[in-house]
């Protein structure tokens, strides 16, 4: 039987968490759709090979419904491009609204407990 190696450290995809706020005119807009428009307007902006090689993974269960705040995991490589498609977020289900980048850590902890926060 065939037992293959672990990859090393160095080879490993480095990774940020970019931590978003919601600011929406209505108040609340639900979290599948702001999901949704997240994801589309990145594959919009990036492509479909950059999208696939920045590895975007919205971190759904650490959604904050009352701050309208989440976590996107995304490749060190494809920051600003994550940063700069979620800058042009203007609608949410037919709700004028703007997406905000709030930090980026290459922890998810500190992720969560210094950008997580309503000021």
């Amino acid at each position: 039987m065939l037992k293959l190696k672990p990859i090393r450290p160095s080879l490993k995809e480095k990774k940020r968490y970019v931590v978003f706020k919601v600011i929406a005119d209505s108040g609340q807009v639900k979290p599948e759709s702001i999901f949704t428009a997240i994801e589309e307007k990145c594959l919009n902006f990036m492509g479909i090979l950059s999208y696939s090689k920045a590895g975007l993974m919205i971190l759904r269960n650490q959604f904050d419904t009352t701050l309208n705040m989440g976590i996107i995991r995304v490749s060190n490589k494809y920051v600003d491009h994550v940063k700069a498609s979620l800058m042009m977020i203007t609608l949410i289900d037919g709700k004028r609204s703007n997406v905000i980048v709030k930090g980026v850590s290459g922890i998810l902890k500190k992720a969560r407990d210094k950008f997580m926060k309503d000021n």
